[in-house]
This record gives structure tokens, sequence and C-alpha cells, in this order.
């Protein structure tokens, strides 16, 4: 893959200018480095911002004081030992480490999301101040929220933060919502309980909460005046739908929103 980075690069929609490109994959930046991956991406078109996961798990690190990790991953040991190498080149104490030990991306993908909420309910953090879940290609984004009440500590996942840190390349001011978390600071930005209690206007309101909890927060973004309310891959709800709809706001769901917002805005 990384000899033939610059020429995927390229091929991606030809001669257009990207303001922000995202590449996902955890362990491929860990083994050519970042460095490389953004070097051969960038010559392939230049000015853009590149992030990948690792290098955005490390900045969340950072920010929300995480020093003492539990992983896991669903990869072969072979790849583990990287991953833990990478981290501890980075002054990360790896304390629990978890994998699947699985080696096809097709069966990463495939991977059963009750499962995996079982599995890692089950960990115990204990000395730990987060959980990190490696791979892009894990289905875990819709079980973040039920983990990190069920565990009571941080839980990032390399598709999370890369999102995160892609709408911050692409010029977005984020403002960050969770409803179980007070005076809390994510990439610098401070963390919200719930939509009504930020002061500027909110153009879209982008949801990665749990389906059955986007009724309330439809609510929320209706007393707000949002524009738009957008529900990540896997979320949907019809009351919510309807509700937002009624209301003249325009309603999105099973999207990303980083994949709509190349396709649509390539020629621009």
């Amino acid at each position: 893959m990384n000899s033939k980075l610059t020429e995927i690069t390229g091929n991606l929609l030809p001669k257009q200018k990207f303001n922000s490109i995202a590449y996902g994959c955890t362990s491929g930046t860990i083994a050519s480095g970042n460095k490389v991956v953004k070097k051969k991406i960038l010559k392939a078109k230049p000015g853009a911002k590149v992030s990948d996961p690792i290098s955005a798990a490390i900045n969340a690190f950072k920010k929300l004081k995480i020093k003492k990790l539990t992983i896991l991953t669903p990869y072969a040991q072979s790849i583990n030992k990287t991953v833990v190498d990478y981290l501890n080149k980075h002054n990360f104490k790896i304390l629990s480490f978890h994998y699947l030990n699985l080696s096809s991306d097709v069966d990463i993908g495939q991977v059963d999301t009750n499962f995996l909420y079982k599995y890692l309910s089950k960990i115990k953090l204990n000395d730990s101040d987060g959980l990190f879940i490696s791979c892009t290609a894990l289905p875990v984004l819709d079980i973040l929220d039920k983990l990190e009440k069920k565990l009571k500590k941080p839980v990032l996942s390399s598709n999370q933060v890369l999102i995160w840190e892609s709408l911050r390349n692409t010029g977005y001011k984020v403002f960050p919502i969770n409803p179980h978390t007070d005076n809390k600071i994510i990439n610098g930005e401070k963390v919200y309980n719930n939509l009504e209690e930020i002061d500027d206007h909110v153009g879209i309101v982008n949801v990665f909460r749990p389906s059955e909890e986007t009724i309330e927060i439809a609510k929320q973004s209706i007393k707000i005046g949002s524009n738009v309310f957008w529900c990540q891959l896997g979320i949907h709800n019809e009351s919510a739908a309807k509700l937002i709809s009624e209301n003249k706001i325009y309603y999105i769901s099973n999207k990303c929103i980083k994949v709509e917002y190349e396709r649509l805005f390539r020629k621009i």
C-alpha cells in the first residue's frame, strides 16, 4: 500500500484541490511512519492537511491527559507488537493489551458489535486512564458511549479520533458534547453537556449517539435553531426524522460527513 500511496491519492478526484485528507489505517501508519504517509499524500495533493488515526489518537490522549492505556486491537500478534512499541516510543504506558487475532480486513469489519460490547465491557481498566480501540475497520463507533458509561473512563477509537481531527482540519469549529461529562476538554475545546449550553450558532448537529437517543438531541437541535441534523453511519431514528423535518431542518442519516463533504464539494 505504501509504495502506491502517491498514485492512489492522485487518482482521488484528479486535478481537484483537497482541504483535508484522512489516511484510514492505524497499523499502516505505524508500519510506514506518519511522516512518510504524509509526504507521499502531499506529493499527489499538495496543500492538503493530512490526518491519520495513530497521530490523531496521540493528540487526543495528550488533550485528555491520558498517559496509561488499555488497548484492544483486532490484529494478529506480530502487528500488535508494533502498536505497543510505537506508543511506548511516544511515552505512553500500556498497562493491559487485548487482541482478537484477525488477519483479514473483511473479518475485522464483520465482527459483531454486540460481541465487541460484551467483550470490552468486561475489561478491567484499573489504573489505566482510558481505553483505546485500534483499527478503522472495527465497527465500534455505535458502542463507544455505552462503553464509557459502563467503564467510567474515556474510550477512544481509531475512527472517532480520525473523524474529529479531519473535521478540524477541514476548517469547521467543533463544539464537542457529552451529556455524561463535566468540565472536560478535548483537543483544546470545552465539552458541553447539551446543545443549549453553546453560546453560538450551531449550523450542523453531527450525531454520534445511539439511534434511540437521537429524539432528545433532535428536540435540542430545534430549540437552538440548527440548520442540519446529521446522523453518522449506522444511526437513524424515524421519530427524530419526522420531528426534524416538521421543523424545516435538513435531516441526514447513515452517512459519513467527511465522505459526503468530499463528494459534494469536489468541484469547489
